[in-house]
């Protein structure tokens, strides 16, 4: 377990030293602002394109609280899922390329 830890701890730096784990941050951030704002905008939105033909009518109950949780959960588990695996992909790369990385 000591040496995981030590590993852990070492990966950190490096992420901490290049700068990966601010931008992790500043895209969690991002995600987390934006969730609330989509789930605000898309009533009006979807209203302004059923505008365009007269012959649709799509109501849309106002946004809610549970609407932004909502939001933010579903760009959480997919956006930023995908970020994490593009931050992290270099450093399995690194590793192989040090010869630090050993596989069971």
């Amino acid at each position: 377990m000591n040496q995981f830890l030590i590993l852990i701890k070492k990966d950190m730096i490096e992420l901490y030293r290049t700068k990966k784990l601010l931008i992790i941050g500043i895209i969690f951030v991002l995600f987390a602002i934006l969730s609330p704002v989509t789930a605000y905008l898309t009533p009006n939105i979807i209203e302004m394109l059923s505008k365009s033909d007269p012959n649709v009518i799509i109501t849309v109950p106002d946004p809610t609280y549970i609407d932004s949780y909502i939001q933010f959960f579903n760009n959480f588990s997919q956006m930023c899922t995908l970020v994490v695996i593009i931050v992290f992909a270099p450093l399995i790369v690194e590793e192989k390329r040090k010869g630090t990385f050993h596989t069971l």
